[in-house]
């Protein structure tokens, strides 16, 4: 469980594709906190990938 906030020591946080990797970098979802709607009740989250051996591919299941 994650408790995230808009400061920066707490604004995002990594999730191992390869958990159980034993590279130095393996690849990694990064998950950052931008904001948060107060009205709409609604928080908005930015995805990144980091993937320096290019082993990951993502596809965009809505729209083939």
């Amino acid at each position: 469980q994650k408790s995230l906030s808009l400061n920066y020591n707490n604004q995002s946080f990594k999730i191992l594709i390869y958990p159980k990797s034993i590279e130095y970098n393996p690849p990694y979802f990064l998950i950052k906190f931008e904001n948060f709607d107060f009205k709409k009740k609604k928080a908005i989250f930015s995805l990144f990938i980091y993937d320096s051996k290019t082993e990951v591919y993502v596809r965009d299941l809505d729209g083939e």
